[in-house]
């Protein structure tokens, strides 16, 4: 007798063999949580009884008063018919550009979907199953999301009040899973900035087997500018160093970032990077905010003048601690 049909519309009706636990088919390994929605501006404004128009975001660390000139003739030049066409999948111009503004080779620059992006891709590169990220907390979510998502441990070393603790990071960095060292710096959220010999002395110390990557995607408005390029500029070989064009160039919708790093990382990084990561449009955006340098430092000049009363009045309130104002307070 031919065997009897299987009905899989009714199977699933029924429910018939399906596991009760929903994350039957998902690898879901360490403690993986959502980013958080925020909620949209229209939602804000409805809030409060505001015109949407009157709503201004701080807790995103987005950029008032629009993009750069440049960005704005890029975009209306740019020809929507070629939408059709995937673009520079090398990323030449981009990199080059960027390597001429950064004074590092082209092909230590790796493009991404914003230095998010960069974040996953250097734990794909680096972390397997049951190794162990070492990050400073609280820091930047992402850290955890992508050690977890690589079946890694996420390894989160506190605080000392709101200063990095170091050695508690190396201590970590020596344990024998960890493959892999998260360092924002400034970091986010507190906006701590390790000195230059902090942070040389700590790289001195990190043992030969653990990538470091430092995250420095606030950097144009610290001061001093944290010093990654030149630390790569100067020979090293474990560190990899991220920024962005979603904050002074203000280009957060369009997803830019990229990685510095010795041509080694480099290569690792972009094997395992989605072909077509980084969109022509935002692109082009990108390339036309390289040349911005006057709008850029007007822009960088303003926060810091702007901040200068805010960061007074936090400290009066005991709220925030000296050194603590790299980011827009």
């Amino acid at each position: 007798a031919p065997p009897a049909r299987c009905d899989l519309r009714a199977a699933l009706a029924a429910r018939a063999a399906m596991s009760a636990d929903p994350h039957r088919l998902l690898r879901h390994p360490g403690p993986i949580e959502a980013y958080p929605l925020e909620p949209s501006n229209e939602e804000l404004a409805a809030s409060v009884g505001l015109p949407v128009e009157r709503i201004v975001r701080y807790d995103l660390n987005t950029l008032g008063g629009g993009p750069l000139p440049g960005v704005r003739g890029a975009w209306e030049q740019w020809d929507p018919a070629a939408a059709v066409e995937y673009g520079d999948l090398a990323y030449r111009r981009l990199r080059e550009a960027i390597g001429s503004a950064i004074g590092v080779a082209p092909h230590r620059i790796v493009p991404g979907a914003g230095a998010d992006e960069l974040i996953r891709l250097c734990a794909v590169a680096t972390l397997d199953a049951d190794d162990a990220a070492a990050f400073p907390w609280p820091s930047f979510p992402s850290y955890v999301a992508a050690a977890a998502c690589s079946g890694a441990e996420p390894v989160q070393v506190p605080l000392v009040g709101r200063a990095f603790d170091l050695e508690a990071l190396l201590s970590g960095a020596r344990a024998e899973r960890t493959k892999l060292v998260f360092l924002a710096n400034p970091n986010n959220p507190t906006g701590r900035l390790l000195d230059r010999r902090e942070l040389r002395g700590f790289l001195a110390e990190l043992p030969a087997g653990v990538l470091c990557v430092l995250d420095e995607a606030y950097a144009e408005y610290a001061e001093p500018e944290p010093e990654g390029p030149q630390l790569l500029r100067e020979g090293a070989a474990r560190l990899c160093v991220l920024r962005t064009f979603s904050k002074v160039y203000g280009l957060a919708a369009l997803r830019v970032g990229y990685a510095l790093a010795s041509p080694d990382v480099a290569d690792v990084l972009d094997r395992v990077r989605p072909i077509f990561n980084v969109n022509q449009p935002a692109q082009e955006a990108a390339l036309a905010s390289l040349h911005e340098h006057e709008a850029v430092a007007v822009r960088v000049q303003h926060a810091r003048r702007a901040r200068v009363p805010r960061v007074r009045n936090h400290e009066r309130l005991a709220r925030m601690e000296r050194g603590e104002r790299h980011r827009f307070l």
